[in-house]
């Protein structure tokens, strides 16, 4: 099949719930801020998104509102048909972006899925699900994260969705205490299950070690992945976000939580809630050892049952950001401490 040149919108072809698109940077979201998420004291200024604002695409066009533009050029072949758990698919050719980036579109949602070179297809591998934050979307989660590197390094494949309605859905769960501020998560919780079928139908996967991790907003939805559909996930690590575990029921998952003690976004308080009802909902004990890190203390829950492993990272004097990553300018702190990405991997290669 000839290479597609088309930017993302005029780009899609339809087939059933599938479509697949060709593009290299995909348009950062802008919807309404997710005012639960922060403490009563703290506020965001009117010109500040909460996850993005001008932190955007690297391989497509800049505005001054944060939003990318332009097209990409790739190559495509094969195609499959199949019948999963989420749905039926036809699988079209998938345009490839180029340093192993593919893009692919399913239901509402797009997605880029990162391939190591030395893959090899006939070892099932993990695989690693990035949701981002509010306003951003996966290649900006791919640039803040660098998930990609450590994919190479360590042999999984890295998968960076896009929101389907411009936020991710937190429905049952609560955030600090108070209603959540995003309707039923339904619908992103099929996305997630159909990019899962996706990336199984199309490539060689280990279905029990499927991990997730997501930033502020993308974090929360981390935490209602595990209280939902435990059963999809080996373990998450949300990042800045949290979600308290206050409304799971038999779920018992491997979480690590990573917060900085002064995130005036997603307030550190939040991210001590989560910890306290994911050691309770995981059924650990109250104790746990200290393990320091660059800029911050890890601590691991003790007695915890197999399968309930509860880690809890705080950043000292740390903003809204991923540690050791290129945050967006709003943000304090990041790059003086330790690499999440390093901490996430590390977490999750535990649990297998």
């Amino acid at each position: 099949m000839s290479g597609y040149t088309q930017p993302l919108s005029s780009a899609v072809i339809r087939v059933r719930r599938l479509r697949v698109l060709a593009l290299a940077g995909l348009s950062a979201l802008s919807v309404a801020p997710l005012a639960c998420s922060l403490t009563p004291s703290e506020s965001t200024p009117d010109d500040t998104l909460l996850d993005g604002g001008n932190y955007g695409s690297s391989t497509g066009g800049q505005s001054s509102d944060g939003m990318s533009s332009g097209g990409a050029s790739g190559s495509a072949s094969g195609g499959t048909s199949a019948t999963t758990d989420s749905g039926s698919y036809t699988e079209l050719p998938v345009p490839v972006l180029g340093n192993g980036l593919s893009a692919y579109s399913v239901g509402e949602g797009t997605f880029l899925v990162y391939d190591p070179p030395t893959l090899s297809a006939d070892e099932a591998v993990p695989v690693v699900f990035a949701f981002h934050g509010f306003s951003m979307n996966g290649e900006s989660m791919r640039e803040l994260t660098r998930l990609d590197a450590k994919a190479d390094e360590a042999g999984f494949i890295a998968v960076f969705p896009d929101s389907p309605n411009g936020f991710w859905d937190i429905g049952g769960l609560t955030v600090c205490g108070s209603p959540s501020a995003t309707p039923n998560g339904k619908d992103t919780i099929l996305f997630f299950e159909q990019m899962l079928d996706n990336v199984a139908l199309t490539r060689n996967i280990d279905r029990d070690r499927v991990f997730v991790t997501g930033f502020s907003l993308g974090g929360y939805f981390a935490s209602t992945i595990a209280c939902d559909r435990p059963e999809l996930v080996r373990a998450v690590a949300p990042h800045s976000g949290g979600g308290p575990a206050r409304n799971c029921v038999d779920s018992t998952t491997p979480v690590l939580i990573l917060h900085g003690t002064a995130d005036n976004v997603v307030g550190y308080r939040c991210a001590e809630q989560s910890r306290d009802r994911w050691v309770e909902n995981n059924g650990c004990s109250a104790g746990y050892d200290e393990v320091a890190v660059t800029g911050g203390v890890c601590e691991q829950y003790r007695d915890c049952p197999v399968g309930g492993t509860t880690e809890f990272c705080h950043f000292e004097d740390m903003g809204h950001g991923w540690a050791g990553g290129e945050s967006p300018r709003m943000y304090a702190g990041g790059l003086e401490y330790e690499d999440a990405t390093d901490l996430v991997w590390d977490f999750f290669s535990k649990t297998f």
